[in-house]
């Protein structure tokens, strides 16, 4: 957790984009999306509900959005 680190969060933010380009919260989006997509290609029939889950979003309408907005294309 940030209020761990010994630098406030805005200069957190700051190097973590300067440093990766990104947002920390685009990153971890994107991070729990690639953990999605293993998901669905790993077992046969999983329900969304599950990866959703298993991925860390709040509830399932969240990381249809996420994931279509990340990929162009709906987790199914």
């Amino acid at each position: 957790m940030i209020k761990h680190l010994p630098i406030s969060r805005r200069l957190f933010e700051a190097k973590f984009r300067e440093t990766l380009r990104t947002s920390p919260g685009h990153y971890v989006s994107l991070m729990r999306v690639e953990t999605a997509k293993r998901l669905l290609a790993g077992a046969g029939h999983v329900k969304l509900s599950a990866v959703s889950s298993a991925c860390g979003f709040s509830e399932p309408r969240r990381f249809r959005a996420v994931f279509r907005r990340i990929t162009g294309m709906p987790p199914g």
